[in-house]
């Protein structure tokens, strides 16, 4: 889909439901901002590490792409990962 004067390519183009379109979503940037402030949280209180399983991770082709275990694409989607709490110094 080409742009025109009508719909100009923005940084909402990409989200498909904050778009902008006449009816555009208002609070899009909040939405952004709470999603990074989220993420923050998590890196700064978790620690993430792969599991043995996570090495046999692939890509199925859906109408998105899937992460699925190799073998068990009957099971749906998984992607293995270890969340443990940050040893946090005081």
């Amino acid at each position: 889909m080409a742009y025109g004067k009508n719909f100009p390519a923005s940084v909402s183009n990409s989200t498909l439901i904050c778009s902008s379109r006449t009816r555009s979503c208002i609070g899009w940037r909040f939405a952004v901002l709470e999603l990074q402030t989220f993420i923050v949280e998590l890196i700064s209180h978790f620690e993430f590490s792969m599991t043995p399983e996570a090495y046999m991770v692939r890509r199925e082709a859906c109408l998105v792409m899937a992460p699925t275990i190799e073998g068990q694409v009957d099971k749906g989607n998984q992607l293995p990962l270890m969340v443990r709490l940050s040893a946090r110094e005081t």
